[in-house]
């Protein structure tokens, strides 16, 4: 059974890339947008800022309609995914070219090696138009955008079925990605910096490169996206931020395309990968937590709901800092803020940093923290290792845990003052009292 990982992620946004095409690694509709990544597992976000992800080899995006996502399996089956979490039906254990049709995206264009831009006619087969020198293309609901090469390059755009392209304003040098939303368009220049088109008033922003490892991004609901890319192609959320549109025309108009005079937009925030939804609330006697059945789960946000809080002084003990932070954070939240501020999530190993974390959080009232492991298969907790490296030791297991279900991620909670572990899904809403997680700088 294929379990879906939940955890609130402050995005609304829309693909990049060419939405028709098969095997595209990101393809969208309105305002979802889904990609493959990390060990080419299935991720779609919403328009509420809730990523999903299907733990599953995905080796195609098929096409998405407005209530489902397709994707073929490593194992050749078609999956139809509900776009709100809901489920995810197999739609044939052995799909036909002609199954794969009927839910696939209609090709609106196709590249040659040469080139050539090819813009299809309403049957997708027949040349509506042709157009030579073209560095890469996309699509919007309306439009194929692409970048004509020339002195400087061009962004141009044809409407869907259409024969004339008119210009829309001057590309980047050396791109290395052009994607089109329903609102705006992005281009990653060799620089990995970005111009954003907003389509509203064709006005153009410059965006600053944040890394030199940005390969794409994707701009939507005043938003901007950047992905990166793993060894083996997959894209990996980068980062969010503003896209600037909201700001004043003199503050975002951009100057010539190599001219990196214009004041950037917000600075991105990383954010991370899947995760789970409901967890156990501590009883007041030690019992076996329920097996939950698994549900759609949403993915990491950059920062938690409540601002978080450090509750307690520096204390060292064993080699470690540790120090505690007190929020609603997911597992993810924890973890980038604990990468923000120099260490990572606590790694209680042997039993003796157990108790000293333990005794911590007594101290200071809390009743939930999280620790630094999960897990991709609920069966391998035997064998968990800390996400800062090294096998998961000591471990003082609730009565009844780990329970399994959706519960991918550890986390220690206090019962009657006693501390145990518990294998848990990526959310703190059902635990009462002060959680957070302890923070771990190592010497």
């Amino acid at each position: 059974m294929k379990k879906w990982l939940l955890t609130a992620l402050c995005i609304a946004l829309v693909l990049m890339g060419c939405v028709s095409a098969m095997a595209d690694p990101i393809i969208t509709n309105g305002a979802y947008v889904s990609y493959l990544g990390e060990e080419n597992h299935l991720f779609l976000i919403n328009p509420d800022g809730v990523t999903l992800t299907l733990r599953s080899a995905i080796v195609d995006l098929v096409g998405m309609d407005d209530t489902r996502l397709y994707c073929l399996t490593a194992d050749g089956r078609l999956y139809g995914v509900m776009l709100d979490g809901s489920a995810t039906n197999i739609v044939s254990a052995a799909p036909t070219e002609q199954d794969l049709a009927q839910v696939a995206s209609k090709p609106v264009y196709t590249l040659a090696e040469d080139g050539t831009l090819t813009v299809l006619a309403a049957d997708g087969t027949t040349a509506a138009a042709t157009f030579p020198k073209v560095l890469m293309a996309c699509r919007s609901a309306a439009h194929v955008y692409f970048i004509e090469q020339g002195s400087p390059n061009k962004l141009r755009r044809v409407t869907l079925g259409g024969a004339l392209a008119e210009d829309v304003c001057d590309a980047v040098d050396a791109p290395l990605s052009l994607a089109a939303s329903e609102d705006s368009v992005a281009m990653v220049a060799g620089d990995h910096s970005l111009i954003l088109v907003n389509l509203a008033d064709m006005s153009r922003h410059y965006l600053a490169a944040s890394s030199e490892n940005t390969a794409s991004a994707v701009s939507v609901g005043g938003k901007v996206y950047r992905f990166t890319k793993d060894e083996k192609g997959g894209y990996l959320l980068e980062s969010s931020a503003d896209n600037g549109f909201a700001a004043t025309a003199a503050q975002n108009q951009l100057q010539p395309v190599n001219s990196v005079t214009a004041t950037p937009t917000a600075t991105a925030v990383p954010t991370a990968t899947p995760k789970p939804t409901a967890t156990p609330k501590p009883s007041t006697s030690p019992s076996p937590s329920p097996s939950p059945t698994p549900t759609a789960a949403p993915s990491p946000s950059p920062t938690p709901t409540e601002p978080p809080v450090t509750t307690s002084d520096v204390i060292t003990f064993n080699g470690h800092k540790y120090q505690l932070i007190m929020g609603n954070f997911t597992w993810w939240e924890a973890h980038a803020d604990a990468e923000e501020r120099g260490g990572h999530i606590a790694t209680p190993d042997p039993q003796e940093e157990f108790d000293t974390i333990a005794k911590l959080g007594t101290d200071n009232g809390m009743v939930f923290l999280w620790l630094n492991a999960y897990v991709d298969d609920v069966s391998e907790w035997d064998s968990a290792s800390w996400k800062s490296g090294g096998a998961v030791g000591y471990t003082n297991w609730y009565s009844g845990e780990p329970s399994g279900g959706d519960e991918y991620y550890l986390a220690m909670f206090s019962v009657n003052g006693t501390w145990y572990n518990n294998d848990t899904a990526n959310s703190v809403s059902e635990y009462s009292g002060k959680k957070g997680y302890v923070l771990q700088i190592d010497e």
